[in-house]
């Protein structure tokens, strides 16, 4: 029902649509006059002192060309000296780039010193093929553009995720910018092309590298594409839902530490420092962010040569190369260590890094044949045509006005299979407690079945049963006196060995019951007509392990009266029994179908359990007498 000033279905869906198209709107017009931009979404800073080699803006000045250090001139010079080796690699293609080409192994050893840096773009473009594939998919990009601009539910957050990537480079710095806007499409495009994916946070980022590099948009999204469903990549799988890719990598990076960096894994596992924590970047956006750009960008060339196997191998060699200096830390040092400090200073030169360490870590690791994780299993393959925009503005328009969307087979076997294991982790952990609890208690004190010729000898005061047996320690427990647990466990056994039926064993009903009301488990009814009831003693020619009545649903029993049971007992016996039906009477039982749990680490009303024990005990004791 719809309530005063609350949106109707209409009108959330006609608000939304409005929003949508004034964010696309705004990164049309870009900069132009009349765009209205924060002064928060534009910062300005001094940029021409500021900008390093590769676009990213410091707060410091950096350094003029007579003022940089000898060794920063040298690797420069040594970069320029590449430039022309690789324009005739260019110029002469087929020779050098397909994989069984005459030059194709110098070409890798080429890529392994350092490609320069104005011909990464081209390098990239030409691993990824591109040319191929916008051939084979021409005036796709643009359709699926279009199609964003109207329908793409994730325009709003792709919006909040471009004002804050990579802000501090020189391309995306300005508010609506030619690159922001590029940055836009590619991402709002895909999410249309790959619905599977959509878009996920941490896409935005890996989009803009390809566009630092690459001439076009076009060009960027094609990249994406190749990088998501790519045979060397899959990249699908990290970004679907429930993270299937990364959560396999971080189980296989695990496995490499157990039996690579065995005690350093144990000192993170001391700290806290799960590998699910560290590794999410390094794999989910293949170290960006987390290591010097120079050094990313370097890995990311291997990555599009070699194929994934760069990013287990780099991930287990920045361990390597720093495990002395991470077995000193803790928690927060750790923390800080992997997210900022390895970011700002790596600690070595990225030669040595990538040409000596990173080399030897992944021939380590093909050696011992734990260079990959494996093929993709099906669960992480694209499952959905691309570029298929069939039902997209139903199924939006669902979402908007809070219809529900049907559930498939596979949600409901994920969450019937998640309930499941929960259910049994607790049955397994109640298992354990209980079975320890019974063990330790058995070993306190023996417990012996009565024989049919044991007597009671009963106060005529009090009607409490004295035990003359040598189970006193169980049967008998002072007022003044609160029972251990294990006396409390003890009595659950022998009382329990005599009832067939859970629900009527008055001992864990007690239990049960008080567990319910201190915890607030679940409502208890007021019902006066639902009373506990204590089960009849068998007749003749019955099984004495079966019950003659129980509680049914509606609160009736089909057990005798209690005049009836009483008028057949020795007045002694008699007398017993009424007090002890009274004393049941005076609660109450639960509504529900069902009894609530008792958990043992709980603490019940000790004295309700050892009065209403006792009394089950003595009626127990009268019916052998019957």
């Amino acid at each position: 029902m719809h309530q005063p000033g609350e949106l109707t279905e209409e009108e959330m869906v006609r608000r939304t649509q409005e929003e949508r198209m004034q964010i696309v709107e705004r990164y049309d017009l870009g900069r132009e006059e009349g765009a209205v931009i924060d002064d928060w979404e534009d910062p300005k800073l001094e940029i021409y002192h500021s900008q390093d080699r590769f676009g990213f803006i410091h707060d410091k000045r950096q350094p003029l060309d007579q003022e940089r250090t000898e060794k920063q001139q040298k690797q420069i010079d040594k970069e320029m000296s590449r430039v022309d080796k690789w324009m005739r690699m260019d110029k002469e293609r087929n020779k050098w780039f397909p994989v069984h080409s005459k030059n194709h192994e110098k070409m890798v050893e080429r890529v392994w010193k350092g490609v320069p840096e104005r011909f990464r773009g081209r390098l990239w473009f030409i691993l990824l093929d591109l040319d191929k594939i916008k051939q084979e998919q021409q005036g796709k990009y643009q359709e699926m553009k279009d199609f964003a601009r109207k329908f793409s539910p994730e325009i709003r957050q792709i919006d909040l995720d471009v004002n804050r990537t990579y802000r501090d480079h020189i391309m995306f710095r300005e508010r609506y910018n030619t690159r922001q806007q590029d940055l836009f499409h590619v991402l709002a495009a895909y999410s249309m092309y790959n619905s599977e994916v959509g878009y996920c946070q941490g896409m935005s980022q890996i989009a803009a590298l390809l566009l630092m590099y690459l001439n076009s948009d076009e060009d960027a999204f094609w990249a994406l594409s190749q990088l998501m469903v790519g045979p060397k990549y899959n990249m699908h799988g990290f970004f679907i839902p429930g993270f299937p890719k990364l959560m396999r990598f971080q189980a296989h990076h695990d496995k490499i530490l157990k039996k690579k960096l065995n005690e350093l894994q144990k000192h993170l596992m001391v700290n806290n420092m799960d590998s699910g924590i560290y590794t999410l970047k390094w794999f989910l956006q293949c170290f960006l962010d987390r290591m010097p750009f120079s050094l990313t960008i370097r890995v990311w060339d291997l990555y599009l040569l070699e194929g994934e196997s760069i990013m287990i191998a780099m991930a287990y060699n920045i361990l390597k190369l720093h495990s002395k200096s991470l077995m000193k830390m803790g928690m927060d040092e750790l923390m800080d260590y992997f997210q900022k400090t390895l970011q700002k200073d790596f600690g070595y030169d990225d030669d040595f890094v990538i040409e000596t360490a990173l080399k030897e870590s992944l021939e380590e690791l093909r050696s011992s044949n734990v260079h990959t994780s494996g093929a993709p299993p099906d669960s992480e393959k694209p499952r959905k045509s691309f570029g298929v925009l069939e039902n997209i503005q139903t199924k939006e328009e669902l979402i908007l006005t809070g219809q529900r969307l049907p559930v498939g087979a596979e949600e409901r076997l994920f969450y019937k299979n998640t309930i499941q294991r929960e259910e049994d982790k607790i049955r397994t952990f109640q298992n354990h407690i209980f079975q320890a609890s019974s063990d330790e208690s058995l070993n306190l004190c023996l417990y012996s079945k009565e024989g049919p010729g044991e007597e009671l000898e009963t106060s005529s005061s009090s009607k409490t049963p004295t035990p003359t047996s040598e189970n006193a320690c169980i049967n008998h427990i002072p007022s003044n006196q609160a029972p251990s647990r294990d006396q409390l466990h003890l009595m659950y056994l022998k009382w329990h060995q005599h009832m067939k039926d859970e629900k009527n064993d008055s001992l864990i009903f007690q239990m049960w019951q008080r567990s319910f009301k201190e915890n607030k488990i679940n409502s208890v009814s007021n019902d006066k007509g639902a009373r506990t009831r204590m089960c009849c003693p068998a007749k003749d020619g019955e099984d004495k392990g079966d019950k003659i009545g129980s509680r049914t649903d509606s609160g009736n029993s089909s057990m005798p009266s209690s005049e009836s049971i009483q008028a057949e007992l020795h007045p002694e016996e008699s007398s017993t029994y009424q007090s002890h039906q009274q004393s049941c009477d005076d609660k109450q039982s639960p509504k529900q179908d069902f009894l609530p749990r008792y958990y043992f680490g709980e603490s019940p009303d000790l004295e309700n359990i050892v009065k209403h024990s006792n009394a089950a005990t003595e009626e127990d004791d009268a019916n052998k007498r019957l």
